[in-house]
């Protein structure tokens, strides 16, 4: 990963080609534009609700590194501190889909937990299990990484991506034992389909066996 964080920031000094362009560009990286990955609301009225209890948290979740309403988009939501308590899935995570305006049920709780415990991701593909991988270097999230996520699922597929300015990817829904690998992101669709088949190669069938029989002579 930190290949990737040395080649990030290589990109961005090319073409500098003055002292004040070199110095607009450090000013950049130093300060970076960091755009939340999902937001809190406070109007809760009329939204489904999910859970039981006193005290109540809904989201809007964002495209990465954009402001975009993510609208209509499965989502995954996690806490550090634990299993949800209306968990819908293994890990005790909680699968579903953001509304029109990029907004998700409202959860309850019987007590308020921390707020910056809370993981709200777009999901991807299908099952009750799954993961997300954080990108970091030296601690530090790495923001705005296009990356490549190799599914080996009974037909392995590719998702590509780029980290929210935690660091975070998509989340993989998928069968338990299902083996996921990231690698970077690679323009050239040839590239792509030899990642894919380096990292979930498929198996080869076994050759028939051809049973030669001899014919029985039979008596006159």
């Amino acid at each position: 990963m930190r290949q990737i964080a040395a080649m990030l920031s290589t990109v961005l000094l090319l073409g500098a080609c003055s002292s004040m362009q070199h110095e607009q560009a450090m000013n950049r990286i130093a300060r970076p534009q960091i755009l939340p990955p999902f937001g809190f609301m406070n109007d809760a009225q009329g939204a489904p609700r999910v859970g039981e209890g006193r005290v109540g948290y809904r989201f809007v979740l964002f495209e990465p590194n954009t402001g975009i309403l993510a609208v209509n988009k499965p989502f995954m939501l996690a806490h550090k501190a634990g299993n949800l308590p209306f968990a819908n899935a293994d890990e005790g995570v909680y699968l579903g889909i953001t509304d029109a305006q990029g907004m998700t049920p409202l959860f309850l709780f019987d007590t308020q937990v921390p707020e910056d415990g809370f993981v709200l991701l777009e999901r991807i593909g299908k099952g009750n299990s799954g993961a997300w991988l954080n990108l970091t270097d030296n601690g530090k999230p790495l923001i705005g990484v296009r990356y490549t996520l190799n599914v080996c699922d009974e037909q392995p597929y590719q998702y590509h991506g780029v980290t929210n300015t935690r660091g975070q990817t998509v989340y993989v829904a998928a069968d338990k034992g299902t083996n996921v690998h990231i690698s970077p992101y690679a323009e050239d669709e040839a590239a792509q389909k030899a990642a894919l088949a380096h990292y979930c190669p498929t198996k080869k069938a076994m050759p028939k066996q051809t049973v030669k029989t001899k014919k029985a002579n039979r008596q006159r």
